[in-house]
């Protein structure tokens, strides 16, 4: 069980069996290992809410508020690619082999 009082509304999340990662209101991602409840570290990929997130391999992507993507290599602890998409929020996302993204105006 994860024991994390977060001072902002978390938007969006993703649980497997050695991590967990959520994304906030604030603008941040916050990684956390399961295992033992902590947090591992909060990340600011963006300059708005992060509004969904996916996880896959050692990979994580996000969507914001601010129109951009962003691809996370948990094993680099970097962002190795952040795109903006258009001027349209990305409200959701999938990953499935392709990145499959779903906006809003």
């Amino acid at each position: 069980m994860i024991g994390y009082r977060s001072s902002s509304a978390i938007l969006c999340s993703h649980f497997e069996q050695d991590f967990y990662v959520a994304g906030g209101f604030d603008n941040n991602i916050y990684h956390f290992d399961p295992r033992s409840g902590g947090m591992l570290c909060k990340k600011r990929y963006h300059t708005k809410p992060v509004l969904c997130l996916a996880a896959v391999d050692n990979y994580i992507i996000t969507g914001s508020e601010d129109s951009t993507v962003a691809l996370y290599d948990r094993r680099a602890s970097a962002v190795i690619k952040k795109q903006k998409v258009r001027t349209y929020r990305v409200v959701d996302l999938h990953y499935n082999g392709v990145v499959d993204l779903h906006y809003s105006g």
